[in-house]
């Protein structure tokens, strides 16, 4: 893969950017019930009718959000990378939210990403976890 920085991979960060910092402030600000709501409802189906995004834009928008996050200055796990996926896609392409979870050593985890057209957007599945089924 190139390491080029490309107009696509600048137009992925400038859209990144505000995303990560908006979900980062969703995570700490909403109450976590609300959160556990919003990731157990099925997103499948966009709220557009535009074509998707090409295969290449969508990696180059999981490279933006996954580059990002290993450099801002504040914490951003799995969940604020989906909800920042989520704000960007919700108009442009359906997606899914996948949650794991399962005991280790250490205790509890949980595991949230989020996949578009086939592409993993904000990570992917953990080893040793459980996949959650959605609540018919």
């Amino acid at each position: 893969m190139t390491r080029r920085l490309t107009r696509r991979r600048l137009a992925c960060i400038a859209l990144a950017l505000p995303a990560l910092v908006v979900a980062r402030l969703r995570v700490a600000l909403t109450p976590q019930r609300k959160l556990a709501a919003i990731l157990s409802t099925p997103r499948m189906q966009a709220r557009t009718h535009r074509p998707p995004p090409s295969e290449a834009w969508l990696r180059d928008l999981a490279w933006a959000i996954a580059g990002l996050s290993a450099r801002l200055p504040f914490r951003t796990d799995c969940l604020v990378r989906v909800l920042a996926a989520e704000l960007i896609l919700i108009r442009r392409a359906p997606f899914e939210i996948h949650l794991q979870a399962g005991h280790r050593d250490d205790g509890f985890l949980a595991h949230a990403w989020l996949t578009c057209c086939g592409v993993e957007i904000s990570g992917g599945a953990v080893d040793g976890l459980h996949r959650l089924d959605r609540p018919a």
